[in-house]
């Protein structure tokens, strides 16, 4: 955990709320008692979430939430891969996410971290939704949250490690292929196993399945020096271990492992194994055709600068800053209007705002209407003066 130490006790929300005992209702929000038409205290009223909730670029349907300044668990939890669940008898709730698991009493409000309880801090629960503060989600490792205010609506733009473009990718090909693998893990135990040099790639992931299933994939893209006879030699003998293995156990399933994709297509890698390869390998050769590689320099309070290589599939570079949760911004008429990037807010009342230039030439176009192309170089630079 990144900032709870020094903050737990800074923190303590207020939730009034008594809660009868009865079994949740399940739809698709809650991890707590539903105490709809029952007789129950809170601060709560009947108007709806007045909030956005941006997760990983994606912007969250929170028509159905009640009002709260938190954010709802499961939703963070199911919209970053995670999982949450309700258990009825002992009046507890989880949610695991990418590194984290919290959890809950419903008669205390009282919080736990990976199972250690953190003093000061409650959880909301409302109308069966639970809420967390926004400082115990910012806390977390791999997990940042922007908040941001204009006309009255605050937006929490929630950036977790699964924002990374071949995460990203490689969960779309596993739902489009059915591969139902879930156990995730990075490549350098893929590169140890498979006695590959370190740094053979610079990202993606593997996903694994239950050991009854064959069902598997490894999405990657390789470095400037990988040795790309070495890495399919490696998928070879992987293919070859499952078939092994398949062969006589739960031998139905021998198909599936003989019908594995293995390639390796420009700088990217797929091996994967799955109920419906077909359509996860057109996922996998739709994303390398369309991929570019742009580079943006951040330039900062005080001339700081930082340079970040985004991998996108967007066309123009509003869509791509958005997505890979550089920049966060208000949607005008014009487009979109930068205020936040890197973590940093433009002080308008200071005449602070963010330029975008090309190669240090100006751009005349809006980020929604600048195009981009494989290489490209912009830059961020944040101005005072109008």
């Amino acid at each position: 955990m990144k900032k709870l130490g020094t903050m737990a006790l800074a923190l303590c929300m207020s939730a009034a709320l008594a809660v009868p005992a009865f079994a949740a209702e399940d739809n698709g929000l809650l991890i707590s008692p539903n105490p709809i038409s029952q007789e129950v205290t809170t601060t709560a009223t009947e108007e709806a979430y007045a909030h956005t909730i941006i997760i990983n670029g994606e912007k969250m349907d929170t028509s159905a939430l009640p009002v709260s300044d938190g954010i709802p668990l499961r939703m963070l939890a199911e919209a970053d891969h995670g999982s949450a669940s309700w258990y009825g008898e002992e009046r507890t709730g989880y949610a695991y996410l990418d590194g984290a698991s919290i959890s809950f009493n419903a008669d205390t409000l009282e919080l736990s971290l990976d199972g250690e309880v953190v003093e000061g801090v409650s959880v909301e629960l409302i109308k069966g939704v639970t809420f967390v503060p926004v400082e115990v989600i910012d806390g977390l490792d791999n997990y940042t949250v922007i908040a941001s205010e204009a006309d009255g609506v605050k937006t929490y733009s929630i950036t977790t490690a699964n924002n990374d473009p071949m995460v990203k990718l490689a969960y779309a090909i596993a739902e489009a292929s059915n591969c139902y693998a879930s156990f995730k893990s990075d490549l350098e135990s893929y590169e140890m196993n498979y006695s590959l040099a370190e740094g053979t790639f610079t990202s993606g992931l593997q996903l694994t399945g239950m050991i009854v299933s064959p069902d598997c994939m490894m999405v990657a893209k390789l470095s400037e020096n990988a040795d790309r006879e070495a890495v399919m030699a490696a998928m070879e003998e992987q293919k070859a271990n499952l078939e092994s293995t398949f062969s006589w156990y739960l031998s139905q399933n021998l198909p599936k492992v003989q019908d594995a994709r293995m390639i390796i297509e420009g700088d990217y890698v797929l091996f994967l194994i799955a109920e419906n390869a077909d359509a996860g390998e057109q996922i996998f050769r739709d994303y390398v055709a369309n991929v570019k590689t742009v580079a943006v320099e951040v330039v900062g309070k005080d001339g700081e600068t930082v340079t970040m290589n985004l991998d996108t599939t967007a066309e123009n570079l509003g869509q791509a800053l958005v997505e890979s949760g550089l920049v966060m911004g208000e949607t005008t008429e014009y487009g979109l209007y930068i205020t936040t990037v890197n973590g940093y807010t433009a002080d308008e009342s200071a005449q602070e705002w963010w330029c975008i230039t090309k190669g240090g030439a100006t751009v005349d176009t809006g980020a929604d209407t600048t195009p981009i192309a494989d290489g490209d170089q912009f830059e961020l630079t944040l101005k005072t003066g109008w």
